[in-house]
């Protein structure tokens, strides 16, 4: 029985990284336009950790988590051999290194229709944060409201927020949309979404080096949101 992972991968054809420690759910992805789709080739491709002697050392990073020949991926930047993917399964996402000559480049998935309105839930992943977003419309107008937490401890809970209108836009066939917190045209806290079948990826900036400008040390909404389950 494998693991399920459902994944991200920063540019399969991206020029390797400075260093590969930026390979994290909470720093994926911090850009939506540099994620592309990609599809398993091998019979088994194994998800590396993030350390800084990983995914450099080979074999000895591997995780219990992999993909198998046909797995969908979502694919990031480059290090090395490596690509930094996440596999998104029904309840769970996991990030990390995989070889890239076990990847092939896939079509985008076809957008969901229908409406944006609704409750989301950013799947679960290799972090302790939670994370939601509510998408409300009224006329023309649509607003999103997030909400991450992440508890330290009982006596350390660290939150992140945003809150603005959406603006729409397109990106060749695609379409996106962008979250100022405020609707502040100089807001620090700015918050991409696009597409991604019937998931949201939403990005607010973060990265391995940089926290998000949205919320306390460690918080991020960047990740894969679902709709989740009408009550």
């Amino acid at each position: 029985m494998r693991v399920a992972v459902c994944c991200v991968v920063v540019l399969l054809f991206a020029g390797a990284h400075a260093h590969a420690e930026d390979c994290s759910a909470y720093a994926f992805p911090s850009d939506v336009w540099q994620v592309q789709r990609a599809t398993v080739t091998t019979p088994r491709a194994a998800f590396l950790r993030d350390t800084p002697d990983c995914p450099a050392a080979g074999d000895s990073c591997k995780t219990a988590a992999y993909t198998v020949q046909g797995d969908s991926i979502f694919a990031g930047r480059t290090f090395g051999a490596y690509t930094c993917a996440t596999f998104i399964g029904p309840s769970r996402q996991v990030t990390g290194w995989v070889l890239t000559s076990a990847l092939a480049p896939a079509p985008w998935p076809a957008p969901f229709t229908g409406t944006w309105s609704g409750d989301w839930k950013r799947v679960n992943s290799d972090r302790a944060t939670a994370s939601t977003m509510t998408v409300k419309a009224k006329g023309k107008d649509v607003t999103a409201d997030f909400e991450a937490t992440l508890v330290v401890n009982p006596n350390n809970v660290r939150t992140g927020t945003a809150s603005g209108r959406v603006r729409f836009y397109q990106h060749g066939n695609d379409e996106f949309a962008t979250v100022l917190d405020g609707d502040n045209d100089n807001a620090a806290c700015k918050v991409t979404l696009r597409h991604a079948g019937d998931l949201l990826m939403v990005s607010d900036g973060a990265t391995s080096d940089a926290n998000s400008d949205c919320g306390g040390m460690g918080v991020s909404l960047s990740g894969f949101y679902r709709r989740a389950a009408q009550r």
